[in-house]
This record gives C-alpha cells, structure tokens and sequence, in this order.
C-alpha cells in the first residue's frame, strides 16, 4: 500500500484528492472492522424500578463517596476507626 501511494502521489498532480480518496477508504475500514457501541441502546433496556427513590439515590451517593474516603486512610488507625465508626 505504501509503494502504491508514493506512486500516485508522484504521478497525480492534486495531492488533496488522494489524501480525500485515502481517507474515505481508511474511514470505511475502520467502520467495517470496529464494532461501535451505542451507549443510548444499553440506557433505554435498563428499567428502572418503583421503588427506587430520589432520597435512596442521594443516601447511596453519600455512602458511597464515604466509603471511598475511608478505603483511602491506611496511615492513621485512630482516624481509620473513626471513619470506620462513621
């Protein structure tokens, strides 16, 4: 492909068409080898459910971000059991 290229490129005269040509070519590739994910698809089959309420999500936000802190103290055991206690 390279010696291909540095033919063309020798022989034609508007470069900007061949590097158009190889990019549309480079671009139809990649959509055919990747696999591309759509993140709307996997939002919309998640259902949520009755019983999950506003004030469950922010208590779970504010366990969790409390738990990060303690997960994060290792040095100090005194302040580590005080957080464990929290």
């Amino acid at each position: 492909m390279d010696k291909t290229l540095r033919t063309r490129v020798k022989k034609e005269p508007d470069l900007e068409k061949i590097v158009e040509e190889f990019h549309e070519v480079l671009e139809l590739t990649c959509r055919t080898s990747f696999k591309i994910s759509r993140s709307t698809k996997t939002a919309s089959t998640l259902k949520s459910v009755s019983w999950w309420s506003e004030e469950l999500r922010t208590l779970r936000k504010r366990v969790n971000a409390i738990r990060r802190i303690y997960q994060r103290t290792r040095d100090i055991e005194e302040l580590q059991e005080q957080r464990k206690a929290q």
